[in-house]
């Protein structure tokens, strides 16, 4: 370990490189205030925080990549749900309507 932090500081770069690869995080915490997301429209409001992020720096368009990713993934999970919501309704006002008619 010495030795190759000795090469490092004199200028070997592939030494270097290796040593930061291995001390750096790969991944770093961001922290962006989103509006909470209840609905599908929210998705809006949470995309455009994120780039307000990136466009004052706050954070890398990687990582605004990566949050618009989860935020598009959260609010398809949504609107799965509330899908599912309403068909159950469907489902449940269909059966009664039937059980009346028999």
């Amino acid at each position: 370990m010495r030795k190759a932090i000795e090469l490092a500081k004199a200028g070997d770069g592939p030494m270097l490189k290796f040593l930061l690869e291995r001390i750096l995080p790969k991944e770093r915490s961001v922290h962006i205030d989103l509006p909470t997301m209840k609905r599908v429209d929210d998705a809006v409001g949470a995309l455009g925080a994120i780039i307000n992020a990136v466009g004052t720096g706050q954070i890398a368009a990687s990582e605004a990549a990566a949050l618009a990713t989860l935020v598009a993934r959260y609010a398809r999970t949504i609107d799965v749900c509330e899908l599912e919501s309403r068909l159950d309704k469907l489902e449940t006002a269909h059966s009664r309507s039937e059980f009346r008619d028999s």
